[in-house]
Parts: structure tokens; sequence; C-alpha cells
């Protein structure tokens, strides 16, 4: 994606040519891929020996959204990224800033619930035991976030690339009866 949105109409008429296709040029060989994909999402949906659970069927929603604010990102340049949109609203910068928090967040409150569930432990966590719990999380956060005020565009986006891959890895697992585990703020 981040190769293609900067394509210009002449980038798009280049010559492509692949099997019975050799007239249509780069515009096609990207529909061409989109379909391809689309087909094999059809595919696999048609495999699964069963439904995905409720719990991969939410981290699918999350993934989505991921992937509309990559695209939002795509148009934006580095130079966007500090730039007032008008007075009193936060640049590009902060507002990828409070969202990489709050990703960080939302795993060290799913990770908590999720522990103390499969612990076998419903109760409200101490502060002792919440600050124990949040530290390497915190310091994550604090880390990609603080790295931020001098980021590139890309290295904003690898930033969330980071965090995206770390939620759908440690909440992969999460089954069905999971969903309704206590989480706390």
């Amino acid at each position: 994606m981040r190769k293609t949105v900067g394509l210009t109409d002449e980038d798009m008429g280049r010559e492509w040519k692949w099997g019975v296709y050799d007239e249509e040029g780069l515009r096609f060989a990207l529909l061409m891929t989109h379909h391809e994909l689309r087909d094999l999402a059809v595919r696999l949906a048609a495999a699964r020996e069963r439904q995905p659970s409720q719990a991969a069927e939410i981290l699918a929603q999350y993934h989505q959204a991921y992937r509309d604010m990559t695209a939002v990102l795509a148009t934006a340049r580095t130079e966007d990224l500090d730039r007032l949109p008008t007075a009193g609203e936060w640049p590009l910068r902060e507002v990828c800033r409070h969202m990489l928090g709050a990703e960080y967040g939302f795993l060290r409150v799913c990770r908590l619930g999720l522990e103390r569930r499969r612990a076998g432990n419903a109760a409200e966590p101490t502060e002792d035991e919440w600050n124990t719990f949040s530290a390497p999380y915190v310091r994550a956060r604090d880390t990609a976030t603080a790295s931020l005020s001098s980021a590139t565009l890309e290295q904003i986006r690898d930033a969330f690339a980071t965090i995206h891959i770390r939620v759908l890895r440690e909440l992969a697992d999460v089954a069905d009866a999971e969903i309704e585990a206590p989480a706390w703020f």
C-alpha cells in the first residue's frame, strides 16, 4: 500500500503484462491483485471447519480499524505532523501519540483481566497488583510515545505496527467464555 498510494495517473498507465493481460497497464495489475486477495479471503472463509470465535471476530474488526488508520496515515506527509488543523485542535503528531498510548493501555487492561480470570481471581486488583502488572506495559508505552516527538511519519507507522502486532498476538487465544471477563481502568 505504501508503495502504491502515491502513484500518479501516469504511473498507473505504465506497461504491465501477465499471461493474456498485455494491454491494460499497472492500474489493471493492482485491480487484479485486489481481486485475487478478495478471492483468497472467500476461499479461506469457506475452508474453515468452524466459525471463528467472538474474540477472533472482534480482533478482525480491530485489524480493519488499524488498516483504515494506516490508509489515512499513508496519505499524510511528515511535514503535516505538527501543523495545527484549526485553533484548539491537536496536530496529527499529538493525535498519533494519544492513539498509540491508548493501544498500550488497551492491551494492558485486557491482559490483566484475562490473567486474573484464568487464575480464578475475579476480584479487582489492588493498587500494588495493578502497578506491578502494568510496569512493563507502561515502560513500553512511554518509550513508544516519547519517540514520537521527533519521529517521521514512517517511524510513527512502524510504532503503530509494533503495538498492533503485539495486540493481535497477545489476544489471539481469548476464548468466547472469556469475553465478559472484568477489566479495570
